[in-house]
């Protein structure tokens, strides 16, 4: 899938560190503000880049989100209810 240039350099910076706490807020301010945006598919690219480096609950946390932007996505941009129904219930599963 093809996503807003923009995001490539927000993945470089993410990657460019091996350590959550180096670019977990900087990942999170993105995220959000892609998902503020309504590209929720670029939110989960930059949340899911992310979350590759966390453990623990943070992990647990951060996987929730992309499954959040991706049950967004399904809902708005690719239209699938029972894969956007799906993924809201892995994600408060997550979050309970």
């Amino acid at each position: 899938m093809k996503f807003d240039p923009e995001v490539n350099p927000i993945l470089d910076y993410i990657k460019s560190s091996d350590q959550p706490g180096d670019t977990r807020k900087y990942a999170f301010e993105h995220g959000v503000q892609f998902y503020n945006r309504k590209k929720y598919f670029e939110a989960h690219e930059i949340f899911e880049f992310q979350w590759k480096k966390e453990f623990g609950n943070l992990k647990i946390f951060v996987q929730a989100l992309i499954q959040i932007s991706v049950t967004m996505n399904k809902l708005y941009v690719n239209i699938n209810w029972k894969g956007a129904i799906s993924q809201a219930k892995l994600a408060l599963e997550k979050l309970l």
